[in-house]
């Protein structure tokens, strides 16, 4: 989970400053903005979707596997 969502590096040098990733948009709010509420309200709310997506994969896998026997 950590890479998926802490890689900032990444976006810097493949898109450039442009692009506007959540991880770049949590590392400024802690870095340059100070602003450390909104900082983990984003970090919070990034991994409260990324656990709800990985649990529904989990149970449409198991469903299908179900329907497969």
């Amino acid at each position: 989970m950590i890479p998926t969502v802490g890689d900032y590096v990444t976006p810097k040098l493949v898109g450039g400053k442009d692009g506007v990733m959540i991880a770049n948009a949590i590392q400024a709010q802690f870095g340059k903005a100070s602003n450390w509420p909104l900082g983990a309200a984003l970090s919070v709310t990034t991994m409260v979707i990324v656990s709800m997506m990985a649990g529904a994969t989990v149970l449409v896998i198991r469903a299908l596997q179900r329907l497969a026997r």
